[in-house]
């Protein structure tokens, strides 16, 4: 493979001089001698040393992606997906590399450093981490450039996540529009952000719209389908149902479209579902579901960006939250015996 060395024995000019032609800088070259260099290095078939590259400039632009964590089914996740297909866009656009760590739940603080000693990575997204504060902080301390998408504040990272507390009061003033005022709400990980704080704006709406939060009708279904078949199924058993449901995510509420056709109860007649990311299932299952949209890929798109700009030693904001929209489709009704009545509109 042709070298920087045989280019410039080709052209007869110095080795700093087809560098700085090939790279643009960071010395000026003359338009015609830097022509005449890129039409020979590419006679010559001439690939960049990365390794070499960034052994000199310290970068490897790459950039390590660790998801919370990691098993054969997580990247079926349709957050996990939305936020993968978010960072790898804006990784085309930047032109970095990702390196996905997909023994995440393993990874050390002491791998992460040789990650970034060895040039494998510049820097890290940390996806939804859980338990790892004082890694985080650590790394922070140490200088290391950090962002967290959908993670809990104050560790000194900056965080990138949607307005969780806002996209479920948007769903509770929607449904107590129908004419809902029994309404149940199947958490995920309460360790994670997103659902920490998408309970909380399920209590404080509850609240502002003058109605009744029953602790019995506020379930664990993990962010899964399985757990929000689960969470239906127990509901179910403790007594009569409420008469809808605010789910922490899209992937509970198919969980509870299951359980209730397993009973032979009908959604929306029986029981209005909302869900909350506008995952792409959400308009396939049937009835269509009414859920909060957050804008994953364009989140995960402006926490690389500003990955880049910490690496790049440039400031960055701490906490930068996005604004959810309310998609209103056929899984809310009013309740029984107020089918006349109409909801509002999109939020």
């Amino acid at each position: 493979m042709a070298s920087l060395k045989d280019i410039a024995k080709s052209v007869g000019v110095s080795v700093s001089t087809v560098s700085y032609a090939l790279n643009g800088g960071p010395k000026p070259v003359e338009k015609r001698l830097r022509e005449k260099i890129l039409a020979v290095a590419a006679e010559m078939d001439y690939r960049p040393n990365n390794v070499a590259k960034a052994m000199v400039t310290g970068r490897s632009r790459t950039v390590g992606i660790v998801p919370g964590h990691f098993g054969p089914e997580m990247l079926s996740y349709p957050f996990i997906q939305s936020a993968m297909t978010g960072l790898a866009k804006t990784a085309i656009e930047v032109q970095h590399d990702l390196l996905l760590y997909s023994h995440s739940a393993d990874i050390s603080e002491h791998e992460l450093q040789l990650a970034l000693m060895d040039r494998r990575a510049d820097g890290f997204v940390m996806i939804t981490p859980v338990g790892r504060e004082s890694i985080i902080q650590r790394l922070v301390q140490k200088g290391a450039p950090i962002v967290l998408l959908s993670g809990h504040p104050g560790f000194g990272a900056p965080v990138f996540a949607c307005d969780n507390e806002g996209g479920m009061g948007q769903a509770i003033r929607y449904l107590r529009s129908l004419g809902h005022t029994e309404i149940a709400h199947l958490h995920g990980n309460l360790q994670m952000n997103d659902g920490a704080e998408r309970l909380s704006g399920f209590r404080r709406y509850m609240e502002e719209c003058g109605l009744k939060v029953h602790e019995k009708w506020i379930l664990d279904a993990e962010f899964t389908a399985e757990g929000g078949y689960r969470a239906f199924r127990k509901l179910a058993a403790d007594g009569p149902l409420p008469t809808a449901i605010a789910c922490a995510n899209d992937d509970s509420a198919g969980g509870v479209f299951q359980a209730a056709r397993d009973m032979g109860l009908s959604i929306p007649d029986s029981i209005s579902v909302v869900g909350f990311d506008d995952s792409p299932m959400g308009s396939y299952i049937h009835p269509q579901l009414t859920t909060v949209r957050q804008p994953i890929e364009a989140i995960a798109g402006e926490a690389l960006r500003c990955l880049i700009q910490m690496i790049e030693e440039k400031p960055a904001p701490q906490m930068v939250r996005f604004p959810t929209d309310l998609v209103v489709r056929a899984s809310t009704a009013p309740p029984a015996g107020q089918k006349g009545k109409r909801g509002g509109n999109r939020a």
